[in-house]
């Protein structure tokens, strides 16, 4: 029974906007081409990006669904939360927020108002740039009336926005769009939404949302409101809401089930790593960085080969093979083939990649100092390391370079080739390393 990765929060922290409260809390669902969503527990936008639907291109486009109940005695409970530049927070649904968990990578909220319980979850559909939001009733006496306001905007910089309505929803500048039931057409500013993280890390922190319209349904209990937004080619429809919720939890076990965790940790682990790899390569950080090849190559062993995904790892390396540039691309290249065929035994790959290995490392080889074999940067125009753009020997760099004359001789041994030049050579730097970068007593 593979392991099932929970994160629970209750009834003490989900109303709490304060340090160390729900607001603090975030989340973060991928697609694997670049897209994502991403907020906190409290349902609290603290950063502009933070969004029910982003990009590939980092452009935000969906930015969140007010839920808006009305009661069979015909009160309206707001369940959204947004902090103004004002300094008010208004409407403060999160006083009403019961529980948030993660289950399977997926969020999902569950509001309490008396007898009435409504929850929502959300997830993405993997390989395309769709999102699709579920809202439940999970109980209530009589049936009630949920509204869904659709809040947008479309590019980070700001911009004039087009919206056009079509049956079901909206397009918005002809780059995404919004489906659900019970469509009614919006047209307001929401001016000088606030984001506090933006604002405690020195950027810009108010953003102006754009109410394009709402979703409204009458529902019983177990009945829900399902509401897709999607980019790419908008004729296309995404499945349903909760086919993509469903589709997202089974995916979500069988990449536990593949990396074989020991323990709930581990498990937790997998679906974090599984957040950053795309079909391209491995992102960063969230919100904001694009695929790195560096960041690719650098954690690689940690995010494919230790979660169980030395397939996609294979292409992935491959398709690196005539693309790799700059020094610290190269050597960390060396070292990623490294170590996938020292832990899957996959020859084939080593002797495909070998020529490609070889004629990275033996240009560097004819660049390193002979009186210690490491290797010395000129000053030039551009960063000349990952980290900062310094000349001479930088530590980091020979780190990867006495690592990469090792791995490559490894990799020719590993084929029946021979290696022993390059552990001559390995032989050296290493020493060189030694002397010049002195471990503190």
């Amino acid at each position: 029974m593979p392991m099932r990765s929970s994160y629970v929060l209750g009834s003490q922290v989900c109303p709490s906007l304060s340090d160390g409260g729900a607001a603090e809390r975030e989340w973060l669902l991928t697609d694997g081409t670049g897209g994502y969503a991403t907020g906190t527990a409290a349902g609290l936008r603290t950063r502009r990006m933070h969004a029910f639907l982003v990009t590939p291109a980092h452009d935000v486009a969906l930015v969140t669904l007010d839920p808006v109940l009305t009661l069979p005695s015909g009160a309206r409970v707001e369940l959204a939360t947004h902090e103004w530049a004002s300094g008010a927070v208004a409407p403060q649904g999160h006083l009403l927020l019961a529980a948030f968990d993660l289950t399977d990578g997926l969020p999902r909220w569950r509001w309490r108002i008396g007898d009435v319980v409504v929850e929502r979850e959300m997830a993405m559909e993997y390989g395309r740039t769709s999102v699709g939001i579920v809202h439940r009733i999970v109980a209530t006496p009589e049936p009630v009336w949920l509204t869904l306001g659709a809040l947008c905007t479309w590019h980070t910089d700001g911009g004039a926005l087009e919206v056009t309505q079509v049956a079901d929803g909206a397009t918005v500048s002809g780059a995404y769009r919004i489906a659900g039931p019970g469509w009614r057409p919006g047209g307001l500013w929401y001016l000088g939404a606030y984001s506090r993280r933006d604002a405690a890390d020195g950027r810009p922190p108010t953003q102006d949302l754009w109410h394009a319209g709402s979703f409204t349904d009458r529902l019983r209990p177990g009945e829900a409101l399902e509401v897709s937004a999607w980019t790419g080619d908008l004729a296309w429809r995404p499945p349903p809401a909760r086919a993509v919720v469903t589709a997202a939890r089974k995916r979500a076990r069988k990449v536990v089930l593949a990396a074989k965790p020991a323990d709930d940790t581990d498990a937790h682990l997998a679906l974090a790593a599984d957040a950053f790899i795309t079909q391209t390569g491995v992102v960063a950080s969230y919100p904001g960085n694009q695929p790195s090849t560096v960041d690719s190559l650098a954690g690689y062993e940690g995010l494919v080969l230790e979660t169980g995904r030395t397939a996609e790892g294979r292409q992935l390396l491959r398709g690196y093979a005539d693309h790799v540039a700059g020094t610290e691309s190269a050597l960390w290249y060396v070292h990623a083939v490294e170590r996938h065929v020292a832990r899957t035994g996959d020859s084939d790959l080593a002797d495909t990649l070998l020529p490609t290995l070889d004629g990275l490392v033996r240009r560097y080889v004819a660049e390193a100092d002979p009186a210690d074999g490491l290797l010395r940067r000129d000053p030039e125009p551009g960063a000349l390391t990952w980290l900062d753009g310094r000349y001479g020997k930088p530590v980091e760099l020979n780190s990867l370079w006495v690592n990469a004359l090792g791995a490559l001789a490894r990799l020719r041994e590993s084929v029946g080739r021979d290696g022993g030049d390059l552990y001559d050579g390995h032989e050296a730097a290493r020493t060189g390393f030694a002397k010049r970068f002195v471990t503190p007593a």
